[in-house]
């Protein structure tokens, strides 16, 4: 079954330092911004399930 997939849409600013990032890591854009928003996404867990 196929990823659900999103759209974001950003700054020329955040997409250049992006772009510069994944270029870095020798990896796309796209794949950057999943590991980026995966990350976010558990540290806010996190934070939410010590809250609690």
């Amino acid at each position: 079954m196929a990823k659900p997939r999103i759209t974001v849409t950003v700054s020329e600013e955040v997409y250049a330092f992006l772009s510069n990032w994944a270029e870095r890591e020798q990896r796309p854009i796209a794949n950057l911004a999943a590991y980026l928003l995966n990350t976010a996404v558990k540290e806010h867990q996190e934070k939410q399930n010590k809250k609690t």
